[in-house]
């Protein structure tokens, strides 16, 4: 039986629109993620990055514990940290992320996802989506009330039902999923997902080498329009026999790549001053900042969410 090992790649961009980014990535030969920061001026990119420093502590020996397990353990530290940074500086509730992680032990990968950060697998030729959006609309089309293609185009498609806020009541997907013999993961943020169809990354991620591919990708999302931050994170599945001169040159060196807010180190912050006389500070909306907006009172919840429904249907 062949043994395998994971090349890796990890790349981001700040697009052509935002001036900060709010994505982390992390790449290594056990561990893929991305986090997707929100909450615009309330500190997406302090979200992600916490997420990330955290989540990726698990990059570790694994040989006396349970991945799965610890991945998890992982991604409740950083939302218990979310929710202390939160309890500290009010002013950045409504921050929060999505996380997308993929812990390979040398057998499987053991996954964690929540949001819209998406994984896919290039298998064959074939690209296949195995993550699934904790979206609004993904929701309808669960439910036969939308099909894909409209859910792509919807005007809420980026309303987020599950994320990480520091809360108790927004768990992640926790699972295994097998690996063979020139696999490819892509783990993305919705800066690439939104930007180019699915055909279309399935051929820039088929590339000669990982490393073309990741910076294809990047490549359409600009093209595309740029409108959110963009980061790409592949993992391809190779003989472990091969040599090390073999490898991509992105994980040639065997060091782990950490890129985007994470790589930047944002720090909690306490009272971000505005300009009360500035018009675009009082009354401009960060689009981010509507992703996931933090909870109103339940019957005002409920109220809404009957309209809102009856409205949208």
């Amino acid at each position: 039986m062949t043994s395998l090992r994971l090349n890796y790649v990890a790349l981001t961009d700040v697009g052509l629109r935002r001036s900060t980014n709010q994505d982390s990535g992390y790449a290594s030969s056990s561990l893929i993620a991305i986090a997707d920061g929100m909450g615009g001026a309330a500190a997406g990119d302090l979200a992600s990055a916490t997420t990330m420093n955290i989540v990726r502590q698990v990059d570790t020996d694994l040989s006396d514990v349970d991945p799965l397990e610890a991945l998890g353990h992982a991604v409740a530290a950083a939302n218990t940290r979310l929710g202390q940074l939160v309890r500290d500086d009010p002013s950045v509730e409504g921050m929060g992320t999505t996380l997308e992680a993929m812990l390979w032990d040398g057998h499987r990968f053991a996954t964690a996802h929540i949001g819209d950060s998406r994984a896919y697998l290039l298998r064959d030729g074939r690209l296949t989506q195995i993550s699934i959006d904790h979206t609004f609309v993904q929701s309808l089309v669960d439910e036969g009330k939308l099909t894909p293609a409209e859910a792509r185009v919807h005007p809420h498609r980026s309303l987020l039902l599950r994320v990480m806020l520091g809360r108790d009541d927004n768990d992640a997907d926790l699972g295994w999923f097998d690996g063979k013999l020139g696999d490819r993961f892509l783990l993305c943020s919705d800066g690439l997902s939104d930007m180019v169809e699915d055909d279309v990354i399935a051929q820039a991620l088929g590339a000669e080498s990982i490393d073309i591919a990741a910076t294809e990708l990047v490549r359409l999302a600009l093209e595309g329009g740029g409108a959110d931050n963009v980061t790409v994170v592949i993992g391809e599945m190779v003989d472990a026999s091969t040599l090390e001169e073999e490898s991509d040159l992105a994980c040639a060196d065997g060091q782990p790549q950490l890129v985007g807010a994470a790589a930047e180190a944002p720090q909690p912050r306490r009272g971000a001053a505005v300009d009360v006389h500035d018009s675009t500070a009082r009354f401009a909306v960060d689009p981010e900042e509507l992703r996931y907006a933090p909870r109103e009172p339940s019957r005002w919840r409920l109220a809404r969410w009957i309209i809102a429904v009856v409205v949208l249907l």
